[in-house]
């Protein structure tokens, strides 16, 4: 839920998507991840 509070408050139109170290390393079934990916759009988790 929280993760959702931050997105809402940053812009409300994003969804947030969560995903673990091994995911965004490995995934290659996950359209939105690779794009993520290949654009940089890492967050680091706090």
């Amino acid at each position: 839920m929280r993760i959702a509070c931050l997105a809402y408050t940053i812009d409300s139109r994003i969804e947030p998507l969560v995903c673990g170290l091994q995911q965004w390393t490995d995934d290659t079934s996950s359209a939105i991840i690779e794009i993520a990916r290949r654009e940089e759009q890492q967050i680091q988790a706090a």
